[in-house]
């Protein structure tokens, strides 16, 4: 929670958890990661030993399929990046 200042006092209000994330990110000198990119991280993190279903909710996300197509979606780009890779090295026969 955040002390806001209005003209009636002061009000507590949620701090908005993205701002936070920004700010870590920025101090750590990560300023290529975003707040979304650290997000599908803690996701996938998530979905390798929990259910979809309960990182779903964690999130609030309206199904399970999501999670599944963060975490699967993945596992996609890591196998075509690692395809890109040993496709430019040159085999010679031997």
């Amino acid at each position: 929670m955040s002390e806001r200042t209005v003209k009636s006092g002061i009000n507590k209000q949620p701090t908005n958890l993205r701002t936070k994330v920004n700010t870590l990110l920025k101090k750590a000198g990560l300023d290529w990661a975003t707040a979304k990119t650290f997000e599908d991280s803690l996701i996938i993190h998530l979905a390798k030993d929990v259910d979809h279903g309960v990182v779903a909710d964690l999130f609030g996300f309206s199904s399970r399929q999501v999670v599944a197509d963060k975490y699967n979606g993945n596992l996609l780009q890591l196998s075509d990046a690692l395809n890109k890779l040993y496709a430019r090295i040159l085999t010679t026969g031997y």
